[in-house]
């Protein structure tokens, strides 16, 4: 998704450079007054409806999703994407019809007059980054790890790609829109802009690279503190016995037994216990919420599996029940990655030093006699 969008940048910076009100010069008569019930083409809520499913679509194929991880991508994306066209659906059409007016005029627009359109378009644009920036960090909740990192990427070069473009926004704001290298039918045009989307190519790289040299040097830090902490460990202490569960958070079921056994491996206090076992309900809600909803669908392919004549058959068929349990595994991955953010650093030291072989392991989750 983001870097489609970020190769689209360079057009959408193209159909800015033209889009103001042309003027026409002193020997041409006036231009005839604009229809006030003119307006660009606007999709209906339904064709809106239909092209975000279908950019969730190809979303998912490029960054592996599940069929769940699908749906969520169709609720982000319609949670902030049509609120913010509405909000400016005026100017949006306005803009666009005025792109199209110069397009047919046929001469490009005076650097005055791309000052006010670019002023005007300016906020939108702005607006748009921080809508991309949520719809992003609603992913990042259902993604896993490698999937994050994907879009990581994918944002940097949309942050450098969001930033020229504002650059580019602003010196026209300034008046310094050049019609020779700017307008699309100018001679001297498309020279220009492979130069521009050459220098942008490069900022993506390097900006890439930072990002690189920065998750290494965290990295190698998290590894230097681990091996400090082995290096300090004293002899394993006694295990401390394990705090007596009450009733309601006695292990109903593996995830909660994971949880359990994390809670007493790192000697959570009172606070933590709370939002781990927050993140347990949360997680079986999930769970058990997609669960019921798959059922009936579980249930059909459990009996074609148990009835299968052949080994295609059978195969096709724990094919399809893994591709259904996927999002399940998926669920109890990111309980774990928020349990793992609650521990301090004094904390794992002395579990470490607690249980040095197994320092940096995830926690064992075994049922208590």
């Amino acid at each position: 998704m983001f870097h489609q969008i970020v190769r689209g940048l360079p057009v959408m910076v193209l159909v800015l450079a033209a889009p103001a009100i042309a003027q026409n010069s002193a020997d041409e008569p006036p231009p005839p007054p604009r229809d006030p019930g003119a307006g660009f083409f606007w999709p209906s809520e339904r064709l809106l409806s239909n092209l975000l499913d279908r950019w969730s679509d190809e979303i998912g194929r490029e960054y592996g999703f599940d069929e769940d991880q699908i749906e969520q991508t169709k609720t982000a994306l319609k949670k902030h994407f049509p609120q913010w066209a509405e909000s400016h659906r005026e100017d949006i059409q306005d803009l666009l019809m005025q792109y199209f007016e110069v397009l047919s005029a046929g001469h490009p627009p005076t650097p005055g007059e791309v000052a006010k359109w670019a002023s005007r378009v300016l906020p939108i644009a702005n607006e748009f980054g921080d809508v991309f920036e949520k719809t992003a960090g609603d992913m990042r909740e259902y993604m896993t790890d490698e999937q994050r990192e994907t879009l990581e990427g994918h944002l940097v070069a949309f942050r450098v790609g969001m930033n020229f473009f504002n650059n580019r926004l602003h010196t026209w704001v300034e008046g310094g829109y050049d019609p020779e290298t700017e307008w699309p039918f100018s001679e001297r045009f498309e020279e220009a802009q492979q130069r521009k989307d050459a220098e942008m190519q490069h900022a993506v790289e390097e900006a890439n690279a930072q990002a690189a040299a920065q998750r290494a040097a965290e990295e190698a830090a998290a590894a230097g503190e681990a091996a400090g902490a082995t290096t300090r460990a004293a002899p394993a202490a006694p295990a401390r016995s394990a705090r007596p569960a009450s009733a309601a958070s006695r292990p109903a079921d593996e995830w909660a037994i994971y949880v359990e056994a994390f809670i007493r491996r790192y000697d959570l206090n009172e606070e933590q216990q709370n939002k781990a076992r927050g993140a347990l309900r949360d997680a079986q809600e999930q769970r058990d919420k997609y669960l019921a909803d798959k059922m009936p669908k579980i249930k059909r392919i459990e009996k074609l599996l148990n009835n299968a004549e052949t080994p295609e058959q059978r195969e096709s068929a724990k094919s399809e029940l893994e591709r259904i349990n996927a999002p399940v595994e998926r669920y109890y991955a990111t309980l774990k990655d928020r349990l793992e953010d609650l521990p301090t650093r004094r904390q794992r030291r002395e579990a470490a030093q607690r249980h040095p072989t197994t320092q940096g392991a995830a926690v064992q989750a075994e049922r208590q006699p």
